[in-house]
């Protein structure tokens, strides 16, 4: 997770969204909605998906230093129909 962000800062989320696809990241959009783990009412810059969590860890660094400094590893699953 890059960053999260509030409805009315959707315009800092897009921004931040921008930085890390400029960056070379695989990069979206997401909220409770599709993963149930995150809080409702947000939005969150999600990076990835990595296929563990050592893949994950092994890209933060790269995600601090070029995106976000406050990122960190969180695992969602996709919320089924």
């Amino acid at each position: 997770m890059a960053g999260s962000f509030t409805p009315d800062q959707l315009d800092q989320a897009r921004r931040m969204l921008a930085t890390a696809r400029d960056e070379g990241f695989a990069v979206g959009l997401a909220n409770s909605a599709v993963y149930p783990q995150l809080r409702d009412g947000y939005v969150v810059v999600a990076i990835g998906p990595y296929a563990d969590r050592p893949g994950a860890q092994g890209a933060l660094a790269a995600v601090h230093e070029r995106v976000a400094p406050d990122a960190f590893v969180k695992r969602v699953t996709v919320r089924q129909p």
